[in-house]
C-alpha cells in the first residue's frame, strides 16, 4: 500500500512480521512520495541505493512475475485477471525494488536473510531463472547490510543531495592530498557531522564503508570527487 498520494503503489500492504502494526517509513531522493518498508535490511537497502551515485530512481515492489513464463504484471490482480484460475497455481515472484540505473539498466533486488533462504532453497535459483527470462535479480543478504554499512549507509542517506557549503571546501582544500581523521576535521576544521557526510557523498573525502563504522578515530582520505567507494553493491 502507498502511504501517501505521490507514493508509487505496491503489491500489497507492508506489515511487520506476526503483527498487524505496519512497518518502517521512508522518505528519500530517488523515490516518491513516503514508502513502507518491512524490515530493517529493507531500510539499510533503500539507504545503500539512495547514496549510491549509479542509481535514479527505485521502486518498491514494483511488480507480480509468473515464475512459470517470465511474464511481468502489475500485481497479482493483474496475473490472475490475465490467467484465470491457473494463476492462483501459477509459482510467482514479487521483488522488493526495481532500480533504474544510470545506464539505463534496470535490476530488481531482494533483501533476504540467510535464515530465510534456509527455509526457501529456491530463492537462489532466482536470479538465474529471471535471468534467463531477460530480468536482472540480485539478492542482497545480512552479510553486507547487517555489517557496519547498516550504521553508516543510514547516517549518510540523509544528505543525500546536498552540496558541500564553501567553508567546507576551503577547509578541505587546506588538507591537501592528507588524510585526516573525523576528529581532527570536527575539532580543528570545525567541520559537523553532517557537513563530513556531504564531503563523503561528493567524493571529496572517502572512507571505506563497508569495513568499519565512521567514527571519531577513523581515518578519512581527501579525495578528487571519485565516488566509487559509496558503490557496494554488486550490480
Amino acid at each position: 500500500m502507498k502511504e501517501n498520494k505521490f507514493a508509487n503503489p505496491t503489491m500489497r500492504r507492508v506489515h511487520k512480521r506476526g503483527m498487524q502494526k505496519r512497518a518502517s517509513k521512508m522518505a528519500g531522493t530517488k523515490f516518491r512520495g513516503v514508502i513502507q518498508l518491512e524490515s530493517h535490511m529493507e531500510v539499510t537497502l533503500v539507504c545503500c541505493l539512495e547514496i549510491d551515485p549509479r542509481v535514479l530512481s527505485l521502486k518498491t515492489q514494483p511488480c507480480t512475475i509468473s515464475l512459470a513464463s517470465g511474464r511481468v504484471f502489475r500485481d497479482k490482480n493483474a496475473l490472475e485477471a490475465h490467467l484465470g484460475r491457473a494463476g492462483r497455481k501459477n509459482p510467482i515472484y514479487t521483488p522488493d525494488f526495481e532500480v533504474l540505473l544510470k545506464d539505463g539498466t534496470k535490476s530488481l533486488l531482494d533483501a533476504k536473510h540467510s535464515a530465510h533462504i534456509e527455509k526457501k532453497p529456491e530463492y537462489l535459483l532466482y536470479p538465474e531463472l529471471l535471468q534467463s527470462f531477460g530480468l536482472s535479480l540480485l539478492m542482497v543478504t545480512e552479510e553486507l547490510l547487517q555489517g557496519p554499512l547498516y550504521y553508516n549507509a543510514r547516517l549518510l542517506a540523509p544528505w543525500v543531495g546536498k552540496k558541500c557549503p564553501a567553508h567546507v571546501l576551503e577547509q578541505l582544500s587546506d588538507m591537501g592530498d592528507d588524510s585526516s581523521s573525523y576528529r581532527d576535521l570536527h575539532l580543528h576544521h570545525g567541520l559537523s557531522q553532517g557537513e563530513i557526510c556531504m564531503a563523503l557523498l561528493n567524493g571529496l573525502l572517502k572512507f571505506d564503508i563497508t569495513a568499519s563504522r565512521l567514527r571519531q578515530a577513523s581515518a578519512l582520505e581527501a579525495n578528487d570527487g571519485c565516488t566509487r567507494f559509496l558503490e557496494v553493491l554488486k550490480f
